[in-house]
């Protein structure tokens, strides 16, 4: 492939509150690959969840997922996968098991909660995903968690990360994780030269992702902090952001 476009899932690919792809988008990554353009889902959501949004019947070039704790190819393959190990774990455990806040804890074939409140519902909600059941941990390897706490309740780690996604929500990983390190990884695997890339995205966790790319698009509904690290801010992603965009730049035409 020529080119490389990484695509954001939540309020990127798909609007806010919904689990469609906008025909728009749909369009526009058809044409990209005509092109020999790679079309590259970059997310925190698990595989679990693109299949449960329906996403893997479209024909992505590859995905990072789970802030690039897993790298796959177009097929699924695995390129690459990192999970939390001795200490960091056992930190994140006894965080998760504490209940001070609501956590999903990501495993390789299960996601599950320490417990649920109206702000759970609420984000899922938004994000057109279940609220996964209550369970305990059982000695399986983890790739990363979520918590569920507002802006100004950020939690701080000996070495693990967070990325927020949403005002009352961030991801948290290790510490040389991040979407950028995923695309690397992709980008390897292709032999794409950073400027032959393209970033769309909408939250704090893609501001890195933005800066990286040769050409870092913000959606419209991105706050204004995410706009400002972009180099060009496209419409919102139920208006046709995606397609626009491409069609700004003469990547594709209609």
């Amino acid at each position: 492939m020529d080119k490389i476009v990484f695509i954001d899932v939540d309020g990127t690919l798909l609007p806010k509150g919904s689990a469609d792809v906008p025909e728009s988008t749909v369009r526009a990554i058809s044409e990209l690959q005509k092109q020999d353009i790679g079309v590259v889902l970059c997310t925190g959501r698990h595989p679990l969840e693109l299949q449960q949004l329906g996403l893997l019947k479209y024909p992505f070039d590859g995905y990072v997922l789970l802030n690039d704790q897993l790298v796959l190819d177009k097929q699924m393959h695995v390129i690459s996968a990192r999970t939390i190990d001795d200490n960091d774990r056992d930190e994140l455990i006894a965080l998760f098991e504490s209940k001070q806040a609501p956590m999903i804890l990501v495993e390789t074939d299960r996601l599950f909660m320490n417990f649920h409140n109206d702000v759970v519902r609420k984000v899922q909600e938004e994000i057109s995903s279940p609220v996964y059941d209550v369970g305990s941990y059982q000695g399986a390897d983890v790739f990363m968690a979520t918590i569920f706490v507002p802006r100004g309740e950020e939690k701080s780690f000996s070495h693990l990360v967070c990325s927020r996604w949403h005002a009352d929500a961030m991801d948290i990983f290790l510490p040389d994780g991040g979407k950028v390190y995923g695309m690397k990884r992709i980008m390897e695997l292709e032999n794409v030269f950073q400027g032959d890339t393209i970033a769309f995205g909408d939250g704090d966790n893609d501001i890195e992702m933005l800066k990286f790319a040769g050409l870092g698009i913000a959606m419209g509904n991105a706050p204004d902090n995410v706009k400002a690290e972009a180099d060009y801010i496209t419409s919102s992603a139920d208006q046709d952001g995606i397609e626009q965009a491409l069609m700004h730049y003469r990547i594709i035409y209609r």
